[in-house]
């Protein structure tokens, strides 16, 4: 047996049916989405450092070309089926 990632089964978990573009972030959407996913809604001030990387991210001049391979990326996580699907 092959060793596998330990990774929930993508048909399992809700699909966003977002564009490759629209994963783009910008920083406030960055803190919207941690807000939602890591602190159940309860941003506090002291959270903003936690978005100063990916937001940085945001002012580098390959940003777009890192930002559309992270989006494929992920894109494909949802999308590409897992080994078990296969015959």
């Amino acid at each position: 047996m092959s060793p596998s990632v330990a990774l929930p089964s993508r048909l399992a978990l809700p699909v966003n049916k977002e564009t490759p573009v629209a994963r783009l972030f910008a920083p406030e959407s960055i803190r919207a989405y941690e807000k939602e996913n890591y602190f159940a809604g309860n941003w506090k001030p002291e959270y903003e450092s936690l978005i100063a990387i990916p937001a940085g991210w945001t002012r580098h001049p390959d940003y777009a070309r890192v930002a559309w391979d992270s989006a494929l990326t992920t894109e494909m996580v949802f999308t590409q089926p897992v080994l078990y699907e296969f015959p």
